[in-house]
């Protein structure tokens, strides 16, 4: 069904179109994995703070807490140093493909200012070169992340729009496995010792 496949990835919408998409899905995308990113290094802080204190007192707590809760408290602290790596990984994932995604925005920008200035309906490059375009806009380092999230071949742009939206929800949901963890550690620490 050419129709559907059309209307799934928004190939149908001319190529400027589907950059102005992307803008607005991007930056929706990297709006709140800047807040998740934020609200998840304040909760390992918090929860590595408490860790730090238990270390500090561990003599007085075995004396109240059994040594196996001690320990599951750190296990958890572990578990949620590594979400929290994770989540950062896809924060940094999408802070990558959005500055990738401006440069390209620019260049389409200016590239409708000239048009409007010659009053002059001029054709819009090829969609693959967008995406070449997007790999030439970021360092080196970078374009590992950019090359995974952009078909240049298809020139999908829409398509990289749900990635990036994808990721954001992978990431807030680390977050939210954290505040899960976080959680466990206290109702270990105040579940009364049976």
């Amino acid at each position: 069904m050419p129709g559907a496949s059309a209307g799934k990835t928004g190939s149908h919408l001319p190529p400027y179109e589907q950059f102005i998409l992307l803008r607005v899905v991007s930056g929706v995308c990297e709006r709140a994995s800047a807040i998740t990113a934020t609200f998840s290094g304040w909760l390992l802080a918090g929860f590595g703070g408490a860790v730090a204190l238990i270390l500090s007192n561990e003599s007085a707590l075995v004396d109240r807490l059994p040594k196996a809760r001690v320990d599951c408290i750190f296990v958890l602290f572990a578990a949620s140093s590594i979400a929290a790596f994770v989540a950062k990984w896809h924060a940094v994932f999408i802070a990558r493909v959005v500055g990738a995604i401006k440069a390209v925005l620019e260049v389409l920008d200016a590239h409708e200012k000239e048009a409007r200035e010659l009053d002059v309906d001029l054709p819009l490059p090829p969609v693959q070169l967008f995406g070449s375009l997007m790999l030439e806009a970021v360092p080196r380092p970078a374009r590992y992340f950019v090359k995974m999230i952009v078909d240049k071949d298809a020139g999908d742009t829409l398509a990289s729009a749900r990635k990036c939206a994808r990721r954001t929800f992978w990431q807030s949901a680390l977050t939210t496995l954290q505040v899960g963890l976080f959680a466990a550690a206290v109702a270990v620490v105040i579940w009364p010792s049976g």
